[in-house]
């Protein structure tokens, strides 16, 4: 089992020179943030431009001035952690544990996955996405979960001592909870085109997070964020990491399931930076079960789940289309490279209607969703030609009447979150969803999907 730590070190004196560190380089951060925070308007804000005078002419003065002040502690924090790193293992994720009760663990043959990027980012960058108030918003999410959470366990700040796990990185986050029962939303399901045949796999928009056993979050960069996320999810979660997941069936076989999270470079430009990051997520992949795979283990699932920042669709992502990670992991919102099936929504909002407050509840965004102007209004169009901050702007094209000229292929259709499962493995996927709960708290939808495998036992 892995150190059950909120520090990358191990040792407690590595562990408190962190601490130190931390907090000798967190006054020139905070200034710096809240410098910067004067120049990155966001929509709602540009609205009343004059509120935006004090900061200009006062606060920013002021926090160039701190920040100026402060440099001498960042030069010292950072110098005292880098001769930190030298002598103590750095550990690769931050554990945290918190069990209430003992737990016991029983094998299922249906799991439910999650994949969110929730954007707890520095404030100036979140900006850059039209949010704010990363803290109040990693509290917020937190509390959103739990609330999901507690639909399972029944008790929001005392759980009932139903195993969960639970890991954070600087980038990513993940949640593992055994929970069965299904959330009260009802779910609205994607029709088909007339003519089309309906998928055999299950698709609706939901407002709330069904019952999940994985939850991957990505973007947990701002490490007082996550704290206040984590913090919420310890009222319905407990947080325990092994290397492996490790279970047995009825006849003693071991089974284990692999997950891994993943997020790829955003904004790569012309740059085709996601082959080589998904090279090396391919090589990471192989060594790892390389490493661990035993014989005689049965393997419940393999999954890849992420913000890949690219879809399957816009031109100027066609080189990652036929690469070979999806030779080995199934994508099942495609029908092949470059085409996406036409119920599949785009998960990637645009940042300037994202305060809209004709989408300002879960019900709202669903309903918005399921309209393909309004989609294409409030979804980016996977018709990318080149990933970068100049699209961050860019509205949906109108016809001489003021009307959106829709896209059927590709409007709203830019998908960036996936969850892939291992090809000739022995599950069966049985629901995929897009959930609107986060609506005013993150700039993407995030994606559910539920695998049923062939019980361990046969």
């Amino acid at each position: 089992m892995l150190h059950q730590s909120q520090s990358p070190f191990s040792n407690r004196f590595a562990q408190f020179l962190d601490w130190v560190c931390f907090y000798m380089y967190r006054p020139w951060y905070l200034l710096l943030d809240e410098f910067l925070c004067c120049f990155v308007p966001t929509t709602q804000e540009l609205k009343t431009p004059w509120r935006r005078l004090p900061h200009l002419f006062i606060i920013a003065p002021l926090t160039l001035l701190g920040t100026i002040a402060t440099l001498p502690l960042l030069v010292i924090s950072f110098s005292l952690w880098f001769l930190l790193v030298q002598p103590f293992i750095v550990q690769p994720f931050i554990y945290s544990c918190s069990i209430r009760k003992e737990t016991v663990s029983y094998l299922k043959d249906q799991y439910t996955f999650v994949t969110a990027n929730v954007c707890l980012l520095p404030n100036c960058v979140g900006r850059m996405n039209n949010l704010t108030h990363n803290t109040l918003r990693g509290s917020e999410m937190g509390r959103e979960f739990a609330r999901t959470g507690a639909k399972v366990s029944g008790d929001c700040d005392g759980c009932d001592g139903t195993s969960h796990l639970t890991q954070l990185s600087k980038a990513n986050t993940t949640i593992k909870n055994n929970g069965h029962v299904q959330n009260g939303a009802a779910p609205v399901r994607i029709p088909a085109a007339k003519g089309k045949e309906e998928d055999p796999i299950d698709h609706a928009i939901l407002t709330e997070f069904p019952a999940s056993d994985f939850v991957c979050f990505q973007e947990t960069f701002d490490r007082q964020s996550s704290k206040r996320l984590v913090e919420e999810l310890h009222k319905c979660y407990s947080y325990i990491i092994y290397d492996i997941l490790l279970g047995q069936n009825s006849t003693g076989q071991d089974v284990v399931g692999y997950l891994t999270n993943t997020h790829l470079q955003a904004y790569p430009g012309k740059d085709k930076t996601h082959l080589k990051q998904l090279d090396c997520l391919v090589q990471w992949l192989e060594e790892f079960r390389s490493k661990k795979d035993s014989f005689g283990e049965v393997v419940a699932f393999d999954v890849v789940c992420g913000d890949f920042n690219f879809d399957n669709m816009s031109p100027g992502h066609h080189y990652c289309w036929e690469h070979p990670l999806f030779d080995k992991y199934v994508d099942i919102c495609r029908v092949k490279p470059g085409l996406d099936k036409e119920w599949v929504l785009g998960t990637d909002r645009r940042h300037i209607p994202m305060w809209d407050p004709r989408i300002g509840t879960p019900e709202k965004f669903k309903s918005a969703l399921e309209d393909p102007a309004l989609r294409q209004y409030y979804v980016f169009d996977a018709d990318i030609e080149v990933s970068s901050l100049d699209y961050a702007g860019v509205m949906p094209e109108r016809d001489e009447h003021g009307d959106i000229i829709l896209k059927p292929t590709v409007g709203g259709k830019r998908r960036l979150d996936y969850i892939l499962f291992r090809r000739g493995s022995i599950q069966n996927v049985t629901r995929l969803n897009f959930v609107t709960q986060l609506v005013l708290l993150t700039d993407h939808i995030p994606v559910s999907m539920t695998l049923r495998t062939i019980k361990a036992a046969k």
